[in-house]
């Protein structure tokens, strides 16, 4: 799907237009789950699924700290490699340095898309849709947040999951309870 925009409406209308929404899956074992996995193409394997992980941030830079290493081992155990959009909602507070020093061998890049003011968590996400789908086709797109409340362990039982569906479904996961990245 490529949106070429013709203002705000016409990509809202576009991105509309090419979602196919199937109903809610749940694990049978209950996991949390505000992570949706949105895929396109077939992959045989987890190793060959060309993966984004896209998460809106507004001022959880410390919790986007600490969950990027659980990200990352999570991501290893199963060799799955990914890159990282960062879809910057106006935060007040600033991109810190620190971030930039994480030890992260699975996440091949890592970017800010930083928008001018906070348009709020759904549209956020609805321009970092937009955005990898024009700059970063890939096979699969997780969306979760950057606060830690997402599992990271879920990440690629979602993958297999569309991998399970030939990748002709949007996976979403359904929240059982809240889950927070240990201290």
């Amino acid at each position: 799907m490529v949106l070429k925009s013709e203002g705000r409406r016409s990509v809202k209308k576009a991105a509309a237009r090419q979602i196919v929404h199937e109903p809610p899956t749940v694990d049978p074992k209950n996991v949390k789950l505000s992570i949706e996995v949105a895929s396109r193409m077939s992959v045989a394997k987890l190793s060959d699924v060309k993966l984004m992980i896209l998460m809106p941030v507004f001022n959880d830079w410390p919790a986007l700290s600490l969950l990027l290493p659980s990200l990352e081992h999570e991501l290893k155990t199963v060799g799955l490699r990914t890159g990282l959009l960062l879809v910057d909602d106006g935060s007040t507070e600033k991109l810190p340095k620190s971030l930039a020093n994480l030890a992260l061998p699975s996440i091949d890049s890592i970017e800010v898309l930083s928008l001018r003011r906070n348009l709020g968590h759904q549209r956020a996400i609805a321009v970092g849709l937009a955005f990898i789908e024009a700059k970063h086709p890939c096979d699969a797109v997780v969306v979760m947040d950057s606060d830690g409340e997402d599992n990271p362990r879920d990440v690629p039982r979602l993958v297999k999951e569309s991998i399970a569906n030939e990748n002709k479904k949007i996976i979403f996961a359904a929240r059982a309870r809240r889950y927070r990245v240990p201290p």
